[in-house]
């Protein structure tokens, strides 16, 4: 019986030898089995940057959609080379009808000029010039306003039209106004890409 129990002992004592330098060679693992409050506190403001960083990330990508959605509802009213035609001859040919329509004689029209906006887009900017009563100017603005692809003022200026003749005629004629401004367009420079 003594000899079962001295290998026992001898058995026994290298197992826990090795059992405790196991522990000892471990022991750094160990604490990230249970973690400390530290390393819980750790693990939560992270978890609240990454919310913040992806709440920051998702206002960014609502937006890009809101401004595409933006971006396509007003790009149709543009001037589109396949659509609309060139924008530099087809200016003057909306500017004119609508002046005729109006019944107010254009003293002049300028010549259609480009400023780029980007490598996609320019606007194009025509002068015009008139003079009329302010019912008739009116209609040309509400022609203008009506028209596709839209047509923005970059400047307009309306004033009192000085008359020279005699005096109970001038006084007696209705007052016409002057009408200086400069009609801007946003056009294409190449057809849009079709998806």
């Amino acid at each position: 019986m003594k000899l079962a129990r001295r290998h026992k002992i001898m058995i026994a004592v290298p197992v826990a030898f090795f059992t405790l330098l196991l522990v000892f060679l471990l022991a750094g693992e160990v604490d990230s089995w249970i973690p400390s409050d530290t390393k819980l506190d750790d693990a939560a403001s992270s978890i609240a940057r990454a919310e913040k960083s992806y709440r920051a990330l998702k206002a960014q990508f609502d937006t890009s959609l809101e401004n595409e959605k933006t971006w396509k509802e007003r790009s149709t009213h543009w001037f589109r080379p396949e659509r609309d035609g060139d924008p530099e001859l087809e200016l003057r040919k909306k500017i004119e009808p609508a002046a005729t329509k109006a019944v107010l004689p254009l003293n002049s029209i300028g010549t259609v000029r480009r400023s780029a906006i980007n490598t996609q887009l320019y606007f194009a900017e025509i002068d015009v010039a008139g003079s009329g009563t302010l019912e008739q100017i009116t209609a040309f603005l509400a022609e203008i306003q009506q028209m596709e692809p839209r047509l923005y003022w970059r400047r307009i200026e309306l004033r009192p039209e000085f008359r020279r003749g005699p005096g109970p005629a001038a006084a007696t004629a209705e007052p016409l106004l002057q009408i200086n401004g400069t009609l801007r367009a946003i056009a294409f420079n190449i057809p849009e890409v079709k998806k």
